[in-house]
């Protein structure tokens, strides 16, 4: 089943407006009428100028923070189907049934949910959503059910307190949270969580002192999983097992920090770890070279980088930076040389299932072009004066994230065992 924003308007590039409950299209001194549309929808309707696809709109609603519901959104998309305003509007009408559905099944409020919604079975689909669990691997997600323990928080209620001990890790199953930091004496909102995610996973693992506090703004249900009782050392047979949770956790912690993965659904980011590997590199190894065709897009675990462009370098790239999507988006040749600085981890992910993965979440994709222009700009005067084509390399700031030792990580249950063409290049 195609997604939402692969549908096209046949909106014209122009300014709309909403007069009397109708939508108006008003270029040259004409006005052409689309409507009814109701007043509700006017917030809406006038983000349609200059757009040409469902994606930039739903985009432009989430930029501007516009409150809008799935299901009267569903409701003016079939309206446009049925004044011909969509392409594939047939394939539309057939497609609006489904998600019609599944918006009815996800409407219920969830202040209502009771703790007998959440079955074992319900559990494990919710843990499913996220990074917590190889693909297939029904050992480790009976294990995580086995040791969780479900919360139910009420409005102001604290999950976290800051500076309190990291000994559990949690999923946010419905609801919404709201993450504070003191500083200075003053209480800092931070962000909010939504269903489906992982949080507070990095003290667990350390052992660390919480650095910021959880609480419920709406009523929530949240499974709490103390990752201690996992790792067991009288259970020596799970243990392998458990630090490939464990691996996973931290990789999950490096990429949600990571803008690029912003908004981007936990479903994704499951998919996109089960589709990775990863690359050890010592120091002084090149990892990419100009010139050539490459099909790998690597982010850095840890460790650093340098690229360079005709033997100047440009720029150091650092755990959580990417590099690599250029010559995978343009199919062209790598216009940079990556060479690491100190031993690196790099996880890496073949161009195929990227693009299956940016075909299946327009955030990944609108943010990795849109992290890749940002960089281009911040670079392009210093490229200039090098006299260099662009560079092929895109970091990311302002990434806040916890030192790991990452040679005594397992990364047996995301390794891709198929993967062909990928060796380190010798010097």
């Amino acid at each position: 089943m195609a997604r939402i924003e692969l549908f096209t308007p046949k909106f014209k590039k122009g300014h709309w407006t909403v007069k009397k409950e109708k939508l108006y299209f008003e270029e040259d001194g004409s006005e052409e009428v689309h409507g009814p549309f109701e007043r509700d929808f006017e917030a809406i309707t006038k983000l349609l100028n200059g757009m040409y696809n469902l994606s930039e709109l739903f985009l432009a609603l989430e930029k501007k923070s516009i409150q809008f519901s799935f299901t009267r959104v569903l409701s003016f998309l079939e309206h446009l189907v049925n004044l011909g305003l969509i392409e594939n509007g047939n394939e539309y009408l057939d497609y609006y049934a489904k998600l019609q559905s599944g918006a009815a099944e996800h409407s219920s409020s969830h202040q209502e949910l009771t703790e007998a919604y959440f079955t074992k079975d319900r559990i494990k689909a919710f843990i499913q959503k996220t990074c917590l669990v190889p693909e297939g691997d029904s050992e480790v997600l009976n294990k995580l059910v086995k040791y969780a323990r479900l919360v139910h928080s009420q409005p102001g209620d604290t999950l976290i307190a800051q500076g309190s001990e990291g000994k559990e890790f949690c999923v946010l199953m419905s609801g919404k949270l709201g993450v504070y930091r003191e500083e200075y004496g003053q209480r800092k909102y931070i962000t909010e969580l939504n269903p489906v995610c992982v949080f507070g996973e990095s003290p667990a693992i350390s052992g660390k002192k919480r650095n910021a506090e959880v609480s419920s703004l709406h009523s929530s249900w949240v499974l709490a999983i103390r990752i201690r009782d996992l790792m067991d050392p009288s259970q020596a047979e799970e243990f392998a097992e458990i630090k490939s949770l464990r691996t996973r956790l931290i990789i999950n912690q490096i990429l949600n920090c990571s803008p690029l993965f912003k908004n981007v659904p936990s479903e994704i980011l499951s998919r996109f770890l089960n589709k990775s590997g990863v690359l050890s590199h010592e120091a002084s190894e090149n990892v990419l070279l100009e010139g050539d065709f490459g099909d790998i897009f690597y982010v850095i675990l840890d460790g650093h980088v340098e690229v360079k462009l005709k033997d100047h370098k440009i720029s150091e790239l650092k755990k959580g930076d990417f590099f690599g999507e250029m010559g995978i988006l343009s199919g062209g040749q790598r216009s940079a040389t990556v060479k690491t600085l100190s031993r690196c981890h790099l996880l890496i992910i073949r161009a195929e299932d990227l693009k299956e993965l940016l075909s299946a979440s327009f955030y990944l994709a609108f943010n990795l072009e849109e992290e890749a222009q940002r960089r281009i700009l911040e670079n392009t005067e210093q490229r200039h004066n090098l006299g260099v084509p662009l560079d092929d390399a895109n970091t990311i700031t302002d990434t806040s994230f916890s030192d790991y030792d990452f040679d005594d990580l397992d990364f047996s249950s995301i390794s891709i065992a198929d993967i062909s063409g990928i060796s380190d290049i010798e010097d």
